[in-house]
């Protein structure tokens, strides 16, 4: 994952919807990938206001169980302030989702981890 310029301050929340917790997939399915964003204070980050989740720069990868980080893309959900994607778990394993977020109007950025097994 990238890094953000030194102006970045926490103020953003990326809550992992999907997968859950916990969760087992198949290897060589596709993952559902559904990211909640808000801003730390609680607030939703809504679509049109002045913190529109749309602007933010939101990246997302998926570090296989060989070291391997594959990057996809994330686009607007059916929610206000969610995001989703899909991505291919090729290996059996333990599998490590990282998402994170910045606004470059206001300089907020933050991350939301989530690890997973497939099988």
């Amino acid at each position: 994952m990238g890094r953000h310029p030194e102006t970045m301050n926490a103020g953003l929340c990326l809550q992992i919807l999907s997968p859950a917790p916990g969760q087992t997939v198949a290897a060589g399915s596709e993952l559902i990938v559904r990211v909640q964003v808000a801003l730390a204070c609680g607030c939703p980050a809504g679509a049109g206001g002045r913190y529109d989740y749309r602007r933010f720069q939101v990246r997302a990868a998926l570090l296989g169980p060989n070291g391997v980080e594959r990057g996809f893309a994330l686009a607007p959900g059916r929610g206000a302030g969610e995001l989703t994607g899909r991505v291919g778990v090729e290996l059996a394993g333990e599998h490590l989702l990282v998402v994170e977020g910045y606004d470059p109007e206001s300089g907020f950025a933050g991350r939301g981890k989530r690890g997973f097994r497939a099988r």
